[in-house]
């Protein structure tokens, strides 16, 4: 019925192993958005709950990789930081492109812009905790409805990150 396993789906999708994100476009992207667009706020929190998740799995499977990797593996090492910076780019728009619309739909919603947030708190911590060559801000369709908020709890979130 598509409801009685939806958490435990959402938990499967933050343990996708680190692949290109051009891999998993028709098989997560596309039946993803269609839900998400269709669904309660309630999911579409909880799907972009399940997305940064999937981002800090992905973070912190660079971070072991990184520290298990020697001076002698430099060049793996490369290719593996601009493979992930790439997936994690793409990520990131993906995120931004279905929060934006979900704003739209949901009238800024406090609630859903919290986890929104929430997602971008971890994108733009990227460069300075995981040491990942990756500096992205939220866009004008978070940024500004954040921004001009009344819910002084969803501008002081938007002002730590």
């Amino acid at each position: 019925d598509g409801c009685c396993c939806r958490s435990q789906v959402l938990q499967m999708i933050s343990w996708i192993p680190l692949s290109t994100f051009s891999e998993m476009k028709p098989y997560l992207c596309k039946p993803l958005t269609q839900l998400f667009f269709t669904s309660s706020l309630y999911f579409k929190c909880s799907v972009l709950e399940s997305l940064r998740e999937l981002l800090l799995n992905w973070l912190n499977w660079h971070f072991l990789q990184a520290d298990r990797t020697s001076a002698l593996n430099a060049d793996i090492l490369n290719t593996s930081i601009s493979s992930l910076v790439n997936s994690i780019k793409e990520l990131i728009h993906f995120v931004g492109r279905l929060s934006t619309i979900a704003l739209h739909l949901e009238n800024n919603s406090a609630f859903l812009m919290h986890f929104v947030l929430d997602f971008y708190e971890i994108v733009c911590d990227i460069f300075q905790k995981y040491k990942v060559p990756l500096l992205v801000i939220p866009p004008a369709g978070v940024f500004y409805p954040a921004l001009l908020s009344m819910d002084s709890v969803t501008v002081d979130h938007l002002c730590h990150i």
